[in-house]
């Protein structure tokens, strides 16, 4: 028997040792996860602490261990490229929301009347909050500020007991939408403005079309954001370099000062994208200017 297994041994030997190996692999790989889990968890309080703060980011910075500063600013410039890119989504976001047809209106709703106490009877109507500008609403007349009597006949007012305001007042907006909506034709409207009834008929409803060129809005948006964009790229390329510096760690070479420098530079031009963007979408749908009373 001995003889027989003593050939074996190489075998059993060599099937241990991968055995034993297969084990060290796990085992690293389980560390390595665990330390990449805690590393990311310090990036991710450290960095969020800097944008919310915006300033002393040599303090913030220097809470990161020397050696794993690296990983942080790849960290960064990783998180700022794909912020980035929510730019184009949000754009493309906000053209896809806009509807097919529309007269060129925000509404809400408004109080007209309130019982005193905890108990009784609310009455409310409609109000426009904004008329966009060049928009059928604005072409016939209709003014920020006026209230909505009517659509079409229908009165746009509901009286709730003060236990169901929420679900009256929605039904009363999902009314004045239906109403604005289901009709292709002519809107006839009845307002109140200043004291005065006022009627306005509305038979266009192509507010929204000069975002249906979805192609040509994204292309003046690159164009708008050109410059912009270009600062922000070149200052998260400074922050890839940092992260990439061959042999030596950031704090070494650079020093905490020039990174926490470079660091705020990709806060303020990714700000500075971020507001450019918001004024671009304001810019695609402007208010008309308030109507005189």
């Amino acid at each position: 028997m001995l003889k027989k297994f003593v050939p074996q041994l190489p075998v059993v030997l060599l099937i241990l040792t991968a055995l034993l190996l297969i084990v060290f692999v796990s085992m690293y790989g389980q560390e390595k996860a665990a330390r990449q889990e805690t590393a990311t968890a310090l990036y991710e309080t450290v960095w969020g602490a800097m944008k919310e703060k915006g300033d002393s980011l040599d303090v913030y910075y220097s809470k990161i261990p020397a050696d794993a500063r690296p990983g942080f600013l790849g960290f960064v410039a990783a998180d700022m490229k794909a912020d980035m890119a929510t730019d184009n989504q949000k754009i493309g976001e906000f053209l896809n929301s806009i509807p097919q047809k529309g007269i060129g209106i925000n509404f809400g709703v408004l109080p007209l009347s309130w019982p005193n106490g905890n108990s009784g009877v609310a009455v409310f109507g409609i109000r426009i909050i904004d008329v966009f500008a060049g928009s059928p609403a604005s072409r016939a007349g209709l003014c920020a500020g006026d209230q909505i009597l009517a659509i079409d006949g229908d009165a746009m007012n509901v009286s709730s007991p003060l236990d169901q305001v929420a679900e009256q007042t929605k039904a009363l907006t999902d009314r004045a939408k239906a109403n604005i909506k289901g009709n292709e034709q002519t809107i006839v409207m009845n307002v109140a403005r200043g004291g005065k009834n006022i009627t306005v008929r509305i038979s266009e409803h192509n507010a929204f079309e000069h975002l249906r060129d979805h192609a040509k809005v994204m292309n003046d948006w690159m164009l708008a954001s050109q410059t912009a964009r270009a600062k922000f790229e070149l200052a998260l390329k400074r922050i890839e370099d940092l992260s990439e510096a061959p042999g030596t760690t950031p704090i070494i070479r650079f020093g905490i000062n020039m990174v926490a420098t470079t660091l705020k530079e990709v806060l303020q031009y990714r700000n500075e994208l971020r507001d450019l963007r918001m004024k671009f979408l304001e810019g695609l749908q402007p208010f008309a200017p308030e109507c005189k009373k």
